[in-house]
């Protein structure tokens, strides 16, 4: 359960945002609901205080100091005049139910009652007016307060003494909350994990975990004797460490399946970790934010942005972190149309070493995707020219990776403009290809009026492709190219259908079709490639009626996300040829003047599939054999 507030518009806003937005409307909201409680529960006030005071204790710890506490973990003895004292009880329960950090909050709030009005109070509620309800509540919920920074290194120092046990190795399989955890995670932990360093080289960390975990010998008699405890924080930071040592900070790194235990990336651990685990806790969360839905993708971001906001102002780290995290953000808001939330223009990227220069590639390219969107193709061009290929005349392997990624993008835009032969000049060098490589290739290739042997090496990067998201992208790579083949058949061999091509081509449409409406920008364009594909389809095959609900179908999906453009106008130019057919002229001509009017705004555009080229050149053949004045002017050098 959380706590939400309602709106006077009916919106819920979470509690953090709402103190942002009314902060004195919210305190009065949690004040009445305070004194609510106090009337079902009379010791609320009380507990209120309490937990204050715990929550003070643990914010100005001193681990470099402490000596009572590690003692009583270590040992489990206490100094014989406490042991004698109503106290001892709770310093038990404390550290039972709540672990070491309950233990250390307790603890120094309770020292000195005798001589500490404060600390009087806080004994006297748990000894006389909480309820034993109330009171082990509030010793569970103190592992989950604020700490000092110095609690994650004092409790490293325990760690370090601790005998290995069974009892230490199942609080933090409990952190690792999964029911089936893979041995494989244990066995990367003992491993060097991998990062980008300054000089945008590969750089090992060596592994910063309990000797328990770390140590095969002691891990493995420690499994076989395990037995099931209750969950800790301390314990689950522990297993945070564990998957964040294992899990890859960068695909071009360790190319592996990328694995992650969401309930890991919990902020409330955070404290304990020292500036080496909260950098590799933020490129695990900007690394994760690359997979699963849309809202693990923002909280991955969140906890990365958080992570790099702990680390001080001196840390080298923390600008391009951010600043990592902030290109992530814009980058999401373009995949999910959320454009008020990010916008890449008001990021701006440290440059200070070759990997922070390497990294503001990422930057550039999400600015050039974003007026790609408002089709500023020359502006999305001098993004990329602002690049440099090296750094003070090296090139380093990061380097070399985000060069790829900056040409692949350069590549597209030229396709975009229609200059295929210097898009396939590019794409050429980046090999072997990827799914988007090789997807992007082939077109590139049947615009050049190389169909087949776009087919030949789409067909070929099937069978090493295994992502499903790379397998959908090249299947429909692979359907526009039998499509193009079919349009270039059709115009060069006197208006004859390649029959097989065209099934070929309507078959994986038709597949792709039904698979589950695409959440993202991007895979609700090629959702609607898949439909304008189907179109040309019945369109070619003289099938009237069904090309026009295709070309209605394709329609309506344009105008839920893309402003009124070229595919509108390719839909009013193809509709009205239709329109032709059936005998409705005046219809016809309607549709007609409405897509002279588009072109005129847009003129030719290539962002689709055959659509800026073999489709309308179709269209102004069959409009001229009707006797009309074609609506798109022929191609230079036709």
């Amino acid at each position: 359960m959380r706590l939400a507030c309602l709106t006077e518009d009916g919106d819920y806003v979470d509690i953090a945002s709402a103190i942002v937005r009314e902060p004195l409307v919210v305190r009065a909201l949690l004040t009445d609901a305070l004194f609510q409680c106090q009337a079902q529960l009379p010791d609320s006030l009380d507990y209120l205080r309490t937990e204050q005071a715990i929550r003070d204790y643990l914010q100005h710890f001193q681990g470099e100091q402490e000596r009572y506490v590690k003692s009583y973990v270590l040992c489990r003895t206490l100094d014989q005049r406490i042991q004698k004292t109503p106290r001892a009880d709770i310093i038990y329960q404390s550290f039972h139910y709540g672990g070491p950090l309950a233990l250390v909050g307790i603890f120094y709030a309770t020292l000195d009652a005798h001589r500490n009005p404060r600390n009087r109070e806080t004994l006297d509620f748990f000894l006389n007016k909480a309820s034993s309800e109330s009171k082990l509540e509030l010793i569970k919920r103190t592992s989950t307060f604020p700490c000092n920074s110095s609690v994650g290194s004092w409790l490293q120092r325990i760690f370090k003494k601790i005998e290995p046990d069974s009892q230490t190795l199942a609080y933090i399989l409990r952190g690792l909350g999964a029911v089936n955890i893979p041995k494989e995670l244990f066995r990367l932990v003992r491993m060097a994990s991998f990062t980008w360093g300054p000089d945008g080289e590969i750089r090992t960390v060596t592994p910063r975990i309990i000797p328990l975990i770390q140590e095969e010998q002691i891990f493995e008699p420690a499994l076989r004797n395990l037995e099931n405890r209750s969950d800790e924080t301390v314990w689950t930071a522990e297993a945070a460490k564990i998957v964040i040592h294992a899990f890859p900070k960068h695909s071009n790194i360790e190319p592996a399946e990328y694995h992650l235990l969401p309930q890991i990336l919990n902020p409330r651990v955070m404290a304990l970790f020292d500036s080496a685990c909260l950098i590799q806790l933020s490129e695990v969360g900007l690394s994760a934010s690359n997979f699963g839905e849309r809202l693990w993708k923002y909280n991955a971001v969140t906890i990365a942005t958080e992570a790099a906001n702990i680390l001080g102002e001196d840390s080298a780290d923390r600008a391009l972190l951010l600043a990592l995290a902030n290109v992530r953000k814009a980058s999401l808001a373009l995949l999910y149309e959320d454009p008020g939330k990010w916008q890449a223009k008001s990021i701006s990227f440290p440059n200070y070493d070759d990997r922070s220069s390497a990294f503001s590639s990422k930057l550039l390219i999400v600015k050039a995707r974003e007026d790609v969107g408002f089709n500023a193709i020359a502006s999305a061009s001098e993004h990329l020219m602002n690049f440099k290929p090296t750094w003070n005349g090296t090139l380093s392997t990061l380097r070399k990776s985000q060069n790829r990624r900056v040409a692949f993008m350069r590549a597209k835009i030229l396709r975009f403009e229609g200059r295929f032969r210097e898009a396939y000049e590019i794409l050429i060098t980046l090999a072997p290809p990827d799914s988007s490589v090789a997807s992007l290739l082939a077109g590139v290739l049947c615009e050049l009026g190389q169909c087949d042997h776009a087919i030949q090496e789409l067909n070929q990067q099937l069978t090493i492709t295994r992502h499903p998201k790379s397998v959908t992208r090249v299947r429909l790579a692979l359907a526009n190219a039998y499509l193009m083949k079919c349009m270039q058949v059709f115009q060069g061999q006197g208006r004859r259908l390649d029959w097989r091509s065209l099934q070929a081509s309507r078959d994986i449409y038709e597949d792709l079709r039904a698979h589950p409406f695409p959440a993202t920008y991007f895979g609700k364009i090629d959702h609607l490639s898949t439909l304008m594909g189907l179109a040309i389809a019945d369109h070619l095959n003289g099938q009237v009626d069904n090309a026009l609900k295709a070309w209605q179908a394709a329609l309506a999906a344009s105008q839920a996300f893309l402003l009124t453009g070229y595919t509108d106008m390719i839909q009013a130019y193809s509709t009205s040829e239709l329109q032709i057919r059936r005998g409705a002229s005046a219809q016809a001509d309607v549709l007609g003047n409405y897509a002279k009017a588009l072109f005129a705004k847009t003129g030719r555009q290539y962002h689709f599939a055959g659509i800026g080229s073999f489709w309308p050149d179709i269209l102004n053949s069959w409009y001229a054999a009707s006797g009309r004045q074609p609506v798109i002017p022929p191609r230079r050098g036709e």
